[in-house]
């Protein structure tokens, strides 16, 4: 009889796409990356510039860009059940939707920095944030915290802070936050072992639903929060394509938003929290059905 050597990260692969829900979160992770994938052409032509002491910085929406690809990643250790590493990159991917966030705040206020009028505690606080960017840009950020800095900036919107103290948004997002961090700085053997050990089928059973919660609950929130920050980013492009065609766009045709975006409300925000999407329809003037 002739024993086959099997290598033990092609039998953990084995095992993991053989259970019967591996196609299902797959499928839920292709589903976010088509749809980061959409929003980043959506707002392809939407130009973000910051000026500070005549310097111009042109912002190119890299931190969408950065989180599709970190999704793709996240697939990727998914399906060889690499799963301490998908939960640091959904770390990751957390922190780079949230500073997505706060630079289009930045933007939102960059008004404050031409003022002579402006409230001389709201423009320190702005010039403060938006030198955050501009050492990111220039590659040596430090000493920036998400919750501190990100989460507490975009919070100054009221509308922003209303929803996230109406729904405990985030009391939610540091109880997530502080499991991911766990797997961040291996605070624990089990966050250690689900790298390399061989779970049951129970046990894979818990780790996706936790990994499909966590996600979940980010791609959510963020795309919630984008509409409240530039609700005009989720404009359907049927607007622009009739002035590109010289014709008169039908009246309000400006407040249509994408038809994708609409399914997402109606498929996946519908699921996690129906009242977010009232709140949303309450709360921006573009058309959500």
């Amino acid at each position: 009889m002739k024993f086959v050597n099997i290598d033990p990260f092609e039998r953990k692969s084995n095992i993991i796409k053989a259970h019967p829900e591996f196609n299902n979160i797959i499928t839920l992770f292709d589903y976010y990356i088509k749809l980061i994938d959409r929003i980043t052409d959506l707002i392809n032509n939407t130009i973000v510039m910051f000026k500070l002491k005549e310097k111009s910085y042109l912002y190119q929406h890299d931190h969408l860009e950065s989180a599709m690809y970190t999704l793709k990643s996240i697939k990727e250790c998914v399906s060889i059940g690499n799963f301490s590493d998908a939960n640091i990159l959904i770390r990751k991917l957390n922190d780079d939707l949230f500073f997505y966030l706060f630079v289009l705040e930045l933007d939102n206020n960059h008004q404050i920095i031409f003022s002579d009028q402006a409230d001389k505690k709201e423009f320190e606080l702005f010039t403060k944030n938006l030198n955050f960017f501009i050492k990111w840009n220039n590659n040596n950020l430090k000493d920036f915290y998400i919750s501190r800095h990100a989460l507490s900036y975009i919070k100054k919107s009221k509308t922003v802070n209303d929803l996230i103290n109406k729904y405990k948004l985030e009391e939610e997002w540091r109880i997530i936050n502080k499991k991911l961090n766990n797997f961040v700085h291996n605070n624990g053997r089990n966050y250690c072992r689900q790298n390399y050990k061989i779970l049951s089928s129970n046990e894979i059973d818990q780790v996706f639903l936790e990994l499909r919660n966590k996600v979940s609950f980010i791609l959510n929130i963020v795309v919630v929060l984008l509409v409240l920050i530039k609700p005009h980013y989720i404009m359907s492009i049927d607007h622009i394509m009739f002035l590109d065609s010289n014709m008169t766009p039908p009246e309000g045709s400006q407040y249509w938003i994408a038809s994708f975006i609409q399914d997402f409300f109606d498929e996946h925000l519908n699921q996690y929290n129906p009242e977010l999407k009232i709140f949303l329809k309450e709360n921006t003037y573009m058309e959500i059905l």
